[in-house]
């Protein structure tokens, strides 16, 4: 348990890209071509903590306890699994606060305006190691110990987010649709100019939720109630009777992602079409699917099922994702085979497969030069 020795303006804080460079640096304590730690040693505060790798999971909670590099607590654990479980190569633990506290009650009561503007300099930096940063906001009803958590939120929605998916399978009141409620009734105003997607991934789909078909169901229509979300990702085959549950949820205002996840394998053409059309005919707006492949011929097979759903229906919206490293020609090609997302890596890659932002955004541009 890490309890606040003093206030942090009594600690000597070390600016972030000072810190940043101190942690590229290998270290006698922990395997730096592994591990980012930064600051690279434990103090009364900590920027960020994650693994290395080309495809980030950027996880928001709402301050630091006593994880480090190789002594993982239950939570980054957890945040661990998710990204893995789920297509990420690695993680990054950032916080709304970076102050070390086990207990949220333990953080101080006003805010160190110097230790959030280097907080806000790391949390730059943790969005450009993507060029599409995935950004999960799991930090629940723990964010109102504080009445400056919520400004330190919205400093973070301005550094040029898109996008944030809150994963509510995280919060531990998920099984409460009015806990829910009130959660994205206070993130109203922040995202406001923020797309905001929520989804609630069951374990069976690569997630950490637990709950029964009207529970899910009843989660989702409350989370839909409140206006606040853009969208929201449906569990298409979890979900008893699909198609009206997703017309009840446009009927609240809110576009519907229908989505399926195959962590095993990558199914035959005729199935994927059939996943990405069945999810479409029940009226969703976009349908996305993401299947794992065991070789490059199962890329190809992905890519050309989209296509032919596309061929066959102009007028449908489809995410597809190949994952893995195998899958790293749908992210390049994707956009000419009707997937409508793509990922790169915003830095040099370090994993077989991943393509670097800077090189994938050259060969997209003369790909499009000779590919009409």
């Amino acid at each position: 348990m890490h309890i606040p020795a003093c206030p942090t303006t009594q600690t000597e804080l070390l600016p972030f890209d000072q810190a940043l460079a101190e942690a590229l640096r290998p270290s006698p304590d922990y395997d730096a071509g592994r591990w980012l730690y930064v600051p690279n040693t434990y103090q009364e505060y900590r920027y960020i903590l994650a693994t290395r790798g080309e495809r980030p999971l950027i996880c928001v909670g709402v301050n630091p306890s006593t994880a480090a590099p190789g002594d993982l607590d239950n939570t980054l654990k957890s945040v661990e699994r998710v990204a893995l479980h789920n297509g990420y190569d690695s993680f990054i633990m950032f916080n709304v606060y970076p102050q070390r506290a086990t207990r949220p009650q333990d953080l101080e009561a006003v805010l160190n305006p110097a230790l959030h503007r280097e907080n806000m300099a790391a949390f730059t930096y943790a969005l450009s190691r993507s060029a599409s940063p995935a950004v999960w906001a799991a930090w629940g009803t723990v964010i109102e110990r504080r009445p400056y958590l919520s400004g330190c939120v919205r400093d973070m929605v301005e550094q040029q987010v898109e996008m944030i998916e809150w994963r509510m399978d995280w919060f531990e009141g998920c099984q409460d649709p009015s806990a829910v409620e009130e959660i994205l009734r206070e993130l109203a105003e922040t995202m406001e100019k923020t797309v905001l997607l929520c989804t609630f991934r069951s374990r069976s789909q690569g997630g950490e939720g637990v709950l029964s078909p009207e529970e899910y169901v009843r989660l989702n229509l409350a989370a839909a109630r409140t206006r606040v979300p853009d969208l929201l990702d449906l569990e298409f085959y979890e979900t008893p009777h699909p198609g009206e549950v997703i017309k009840q949820l446009q009927k609240e205002g809110v576009k519907v992602v229908a989505s399926h996840h195959d962590f095993a394998k990558t199914p035959a053409i005729s199935v994927m079409a059939g996943y990405l059309e069945e999810m479409q005919e029940a009226g969703a707006d976009f349908a996305k699917l993401a299947v794992m492949p065991k070789n490059k011929t199962d890329v190809l097979h992905l890519l050309e099922a989209v296509l032919s759903v596309k061929e066959r229906h102009p007028e449908s919206h489809l995410i597809a994702m190949s994952m893995g490293g195998e899958g790293v020609l749908s992210r390049l090609l994707g956009q000419w085979y009707a997937s409508e997302v793509t990922f790169a890596a915003f830095s040099k890659a370090s994993a077989p497969g991943q393509i670097p932002y800077e090189t994938a955004a050259g060969l997209l541009h003369e790909l499009g030069r000779w590919i009409s």
